[in-house]
């Protein structure tokens, strides 16, 4: 386990300005804790940065077309999700039945949309804030359970002494990419042995999370078609 304020006194220390086993003032420590979170938001809108995958599971009432998805939303998902993963499902009379991601223009080119059925077949989600919606089609005729795949990341930081569990190879990509990030506050110079390692650390990272893409039996050609005839009736 560790803490923010444990990452800071590492990344000021890679660049000289605390010596080993002394303490962070405490202007410099709030400063740099600010800093740390605005990293991991820039983190956030990369995908590689994302260390696993998890299901948010909620109830899609009958006859409802949309549900808000966040930290206060109808379905409680902390943080916001950026995005909806491949997997999402929804499940009637025990039996799970897949759920599609479509695109705005997709979702707006369904020209009827109040349709009841066993439940959705399509999602399309809009990222809002501070809770995304997702939009369904059709409406699922009675109550069903829906299962959103969505990415796991790092989250912010609350305090200087909240401790946590990182995965794996990322507090040390914490410390060396924090000491880039606050280098220029300090006037200092970045050492080439940090940004060498600070990189090499982001990029074990993003190698270890990415996935090699399955190859699509139907193809994203035959998805559309799909989809396009189901417009046409």
């Amino acid at each position: 386990m560790t803490t923010a304020n444990s990452i800071i006194r590492q990344a000021l220390g890679k660049l000289g300005i605390v010596a080993p086993g002394e303490a962070v003032d405490a202007g410099d420590a709030s400063a740099c804790l600010i800093s740390l979170n605005t990293m991991l938001d820039g983190w956030a809108v990369e995908s590689l940065y994302a260390y696993a995958t998890t299901t948010i599971t909620g109830t899609l009432p009958a006859n409802t077309q949309t549900r808000t998805i966040g930290p206060t939303g109808q379905l409680v998902a902390t943080p916001r999700p950026v995005r909806l993963e491949a997997g999402c499902f929804f499940t009637a009379g025990g039996i799970d039945y897949p759920i599609e991601t479509v695109t705005e223009d997709e979702f707006n080119s369904i020209g009827l949309k109040a349709v009841s059925s066993l439940g959705p077949r399509w999602v399309f989600y809009n990222p809002t804030l501070a809770n995304g919606v997702l939009n369904f089609h059709p409406r699922a005729a009675q109550a069903v359970i829906l299962s959103l795949v969505v990415q796991q990341r790092i989250s912010s930081f609350a305090s200087l002494t909240t401790s946590y569990t990182l995965p794996p190879g990322y507090e040390r990509a914490l410390v060396l990419s924090l000491a880039e990030e606050v280098a220029a506050d300090y006037e200092r110079e970045v050492p080439p042995t940090v940004a060498r390692n600070a990189a090499l650390a982001r990029r074990n990272i993003k190698r270890t999370n990415f996935v090699v893409p399955q190859l699509d039996v139907c193809g994203s050609s035959d998805r559309r078609s799909h989809f396009e005839r189901f417009l046409e009736g």
